[in-house]
């Protein structure tokens, strides 16, 4: 593909998209690809570390692409850095439509993020030749957005609370609850020492903290 650009100091391949451009980073490409060699059971197309961050390894990557399309596969594809147990849960509940609740954060480090948005729903999956699994926020909903599987660090069954699945090294930043820190804000929420949030209203900061922790499933 010719008109890829390689952006070596951050490690990505940039190409037109639409009216913009996207990006694909070294290591996901090469992971993919890795990927998709060993499920059409060809690992003599599988590439080569050497090959990373170079505009073969893209092209070859984009072969690999048309030929699972071609394959029309029915599994869904999970990122490939993805915990087999995550794995295992998400297929569960894709298949029994329940609601569960994420927390995503570092993979290598297993510290939480603390997001508290697009983290609770159930779990869907894209159409098309290549299925990539979705959250899906409520039933209203009939799509939503891509779930970064590989950075899910933490899951819990919305219904009963019960926690399924935590990162061998979990851990959160340690959240403080103080008066509001500027005009207007009744409380603010100290992560590691560091403003995280402010709340206008009285009671909000410990509820939202109880909701970082999974212990309420609405902030």
């Amino acid at each position: 593909m010719s008109s890829v650009t390689v952006n070596h100091d951050q490690r990505l391949f940039v190409f037109p998209s639409g009216p913009g451009f996207s990006c694909l980073g070294f290591d996901v490409c090469y992971e993919r690809a890795r990927q998709y060699a060993s499920l059409l059971g060809r690992p003599d197309l599988e590439p080569v570390p050497e090959g990373i961050g170079t505009v073969d390894q893209y092209q070859h990557y984009l072969a690999l692409e048309k030929l699972m399309v071609g394959a029309n596969r029915q599994e869904t594809l999970y990122d490939p850095r993805t915990p087999e147990p995550v794995c295992r849960i998400l297929d569960s509940y894709l298949r029994s439509r329940a609601r569960l609740r994420l927390f995503l954060g570092d993979e290598e480090t297993g510290r939480d993020w603390l997001e508290e948005n697009d983290v609770i729903g159930t779990i869907g999956r894209s159409m098309g030749p290549i299925r990539i699994p979705l959250l899906i926020a409520n039933s209203r909903n009939s799509g939503g957005g891509a779930l970064l599987s590989r950075c899910v660090v933490r899951l819990i069954d919305v219904a009963s609370k019960r926690e399924l699945w935590r990162h061998p090294r979990y851990h959160q930043p340690t959240l403080k609850l103080v008066s509001g820190l500027d005009e207007g804000y009744a409380e603010a929420v100290l992560a590691d020492g560091k403003c995280h949030a402010q709340f206008r209203k009285s009671g909000s900061g410990a509820r939202w903290i109880a909701f970082m922790r999974g212990e309420h499933m609405a902030k």
